[in-house]
């Protein structure tokens, strides 16, 4: 039942410096199916990405940058966001949206919320949400900082870009792999999944295609039922998820290309992975069998192309993305609360949360003889976000236990709401080299914004019929950006910059009478929880980047403050109704190392350390958060370690053996109670893969969580309102040990 809108240096080495001589032979994503231009190392022990919207070494960058290509993402075993995210220093996440399935967050540097840290599958921006299945990827880039110059609005923290491997026209080749895998309190896994890439045309079309199937077993259970009558449900929350992706490339000549591409995948959850109380209790007891879960669907339509000029790369990017996520829960229990049942009546709540979106964007890199080089590109998107909660909520009985006589009816909920968001924007960068070392950046971003917003909502819960229909509300702004950098030597450059960030403001729904007091409580009235603004943060940053020993190290350092205004902030009130308001300012200070190592060449190190410190320094109404408190969900420390060591076994084969630790500090949580934050403690998590591979094959026996941690990744804020006395905990999976194997052609 909420009736808030809210929508409103360089793990690169790490990737494809350490590459053991049998492996090396093949292309930097882990598999010889295909070079990609944007995957080329520059030299043993760097990557080219793609973060300042041109192809340059992730090392000369003069960001504080996280890049892991795809031979690193097959080496370490990812799957899945979590699988990369404890690998990022001063990024964290966590459930802080409603439900399951579209809940997660991410925050970079302290700065946490819906639509604060950018999620782009190539140029198209996507809900931080998304958790697309990693199969053939050719990088993942994690930007920290502001991006608001290249990127806009949803990128407020930082920005993480998932880049996909594009179409080669002269090779046959690709993977096959597969993996079987047993979860502690659950049962087998399976995931299967393939890369393929071809010509059609020589040299001028080809096609790679990218599919996967995954099957998760369920690790919970449902007692069900009251006194000594219960029934017992195993493994209730049993995952399956598919999805394919199909880009090709033509090439009519040597300077134009065109990429169209499809990519889909469907989720469906037969339960709710929740902990009630604690994360370390597996059994869920409910009085009633109504289950729980959902689907999550979306396909991403998407036309690239590019024009290399001599001067310069034009780039159209043109994409629609179309998200579809029902899902259902039991709040019987709530329903008993709020209404002071001496009964439980059983009471089931659906909601369906759909995002369909436009996103056109035109782009000039120039490649300029001399000193002076521009960035120049023009944004529009249109959006239509759609949060539902249908079919209408019917309580059997409602009328009759509240002593309505038919007077109130056993509609307990039922609402549709429409939000509109048109963005409009143009952006530039232009950079100047003032000697042969040293180089200043300035860049703008201009944008317009508009939203409207409908709402129509009925039933007990609701306070009967409500229609809402806001006119448009436009914004405008800028957010500038200033740089400098030093390149004393090829391995040693410094820098300093100056960046603003924003996030697009909104609409709440219109919160019931029955939340007067609750609102009263944090100084707010009905009228001021209509609207939202947006809003604005600077980001100063000191880094440096080095390497030592013809690069077989390197150690990238940055600094950096974030000063943080009105800010958006979710309340949750007990009465069930959430509001997205702007409440005071906040700064977050703090620091990234990232240190990688090939000592010999069988040992590969590298290590992520991050330090965060958010707090408030300017209380506002609409949160209980006074001046000094921690920003919510954000921990002060987040850590990761890797080492992997390899040997030859024989012409043809090498061992090797591979440990992953990450740690992540404790944070706060607010997501139910806003007067009392619960603590999130601290946890560690540690992965390991032993096995044997070669140009063509590999098998390896891999653990993950081994030390069976069950961290709380937040209370789950639910879809309805959290029954008192009863947290549900989001929690990561127990241990789970496997086998896996992939052959190469």
């Amino acid at each position: 039942m909420k009736r808030n809108i809210g929508f409103g240096c360089t793990a690169a080495l790490m990737a494809n410096m350490l590459v053991s001589p049998a492996v090396y032979a093949q292309d930097q994503s882990g598999n010889n199916a295909s070079t990609n231009t944007e995957s080329e190392v520059v030299a043993q022990g760097d990557i080219v990405v793609t973060a300042t919207r041109r192809q340059e070494s992730a090392q000369n960058i003069p960001l504080s940058i996280t890049a892991m290509g795809g031979l690193e993402l097959q080496k370490k075993g990812v799957e899945s966001f979590a699988d990369y995210g404890n690998s990022v220093p001063n990024l964290s996440y966590g459930a802080t949206g409603d439900g399951s399935l579209g809940s997660r967050g991410i925050a970079i540097r302290g700065i946490q919320g819906a639509g604060a840290t950018g999620l782009y599958i190539d140029d198209t921006p996507v809900p931080d949400s998304l958790d697309p299945h990693i199969v053939d990827l050719a990088r993942i880039e994690v930007l920290r900082g502001p991006q608001g110059t290249l990127y806009g609005a949803r990128s407020m923290g930082g920005t993480v870009r998932l880049i996909t491997r594009q179409p080669e026209s002269d090779t046959v080749a690709g993977f096959v792999h597969s993996s079987l895998s047993f979860t502690r309190r659950g049962g087998a896994n399976i995931v299967g999944d393939t890369s393929v890439n071809m010509p059609i045309v020589r040299d001028k079309v080809g096609l790679s295609v990218q599919a996967f199937y995954e099957r998760d077993e369920g690790v919970f259970d449902k007692l069900i039922g009251t006194g000594a009558s219960l029934a017992s449900q195993k493994n209730i929350d049993d995952l399956s998820s598919y999805g394919a992706q199909i880009t090709l490339r033509v090439q009519p000549s040597s300077a134009l290309s065109l990429s169209p591409r499809v990519i889909f995948q469907h989720t469906k959850q037969d339960g709710f992975p929740f902990a009630d109380i604690s994360p370390d209790n597996f059994v869920q007891r409910r009085d009633f069998d109504i289950a729980e879960g959902g689907k999550d669907k979306w396909a991403l339509y998407s036309l690239t192309t590019n024009y290399a000029a001599s001067f310069g790369s034009f780039t159209s990017s043109t994409s629609y993305f179309d998200r579809n996520t029902p899902e259902h829960e039991d709040y019987s229990a709530f329903i008993q609360a709020i209404f002071g049942l001496g009964t439980p009546l059983p009471s089931r709540i659906d909601r369906q949360l759909k995002l369909k979106r436009f996103v056109q964007e035109l782009r000039f890199a120039s490649d300029f003889h001399g000193p002076f080089q521009v960035i120049a590109g023009a944004f529009y998107s249109f959006s239509r976000d759609y949060n539902d909660y249908l079919p209408a909520s019917v309580i059997t009985g409602l009328d009759s236990a509240l002593g309505g006589g038919g007077t109130i009816g056993d509609l307990a909920y039922t609402t549709t709401r429409h939000l509109r968001t048109r963005e409009r924007a143009v952006y530039g960068e232009a950079s100047l080299a003032l000697t042969d070392a040293l180089k200043a950046t300035v860049g703008i971003r201009y944008f317009i914004n508009s939203q409207s917003y409908k709402e129509r909502a009925d039933g007990v819960i609701a306070g009967g019929p409500v229609m809402i229909d806001r006119p448009t509300a436009t914004e405008r702004g800028a957010t500038p950006k200033f740089l400098l950098e030093y390149h004393a030597d090829r391995d040693v450059m410094l820098y300093a910059s100056a960046a603003k960030g924003y996030r697009v403001g909104g609409f709440n729904g219109d919160l019931s009478p029955t939340c007067d007091a609750d609102l009263a409580a944090v100084g707010m009235t009905r009228a001021q929880t209509l609207k939202y603004n947006s809003d604005t943060l600077w980001n100063y940053e000191l880094g440096a980047k080095t390497s030592f020993a013809d690069r077989k190290v390197t150690a990238n350092v940055a600094a950096f403050r974030i000063d943080w205004s009105d800010i958006q902030q979710n309340v949750l009130l007990s009465c069930g109704f959430p509001f997205i308001g702007n409440s005071g300012k906040a700064r977050s200070t703090g620091f990234e190392i990232e240190i990688n190592a090939r000592p010999v060449r069988a040992l590969e190190l590298g290590l992520a350390l991050g330090y965060t410190d958010a707090k408030i320094t300017k209380a506002g109404n609409g949160t209980p958060q006074l001046k000094g408190s921690p920003v919510y969900q954000v921990p002060k420390w987040t850590a990761a370690v890797k080492a992997e060591y390899s040997a030859p076994l024989s012409s043809r084969f090498e061992g090797f053996v591979r440990g992953d630790y990450s740690f992540t500090d404790s944070s706060s949580s607010a997501n139910n109670d806003p007067l009392n934050p619960r603590l999130r403690p601290s946890y560690s998590l540690l992965d390991a893969r032993l096995g044997v591979r070669s140009d063509a094959l590999e098998f390896a026996l891999f653990g993950k969580n081994l030390a069976d941690t069950h961290a709380n990744l937040a209370d789950n804020r639910s879809l309805a309102a959290e029954a008192p006395g009863l947290p549900r905990i989001v929690t990561n999976r127990p241990r789970t040990i496997g086998i896996e194997a992939r052959y190469r052609f």
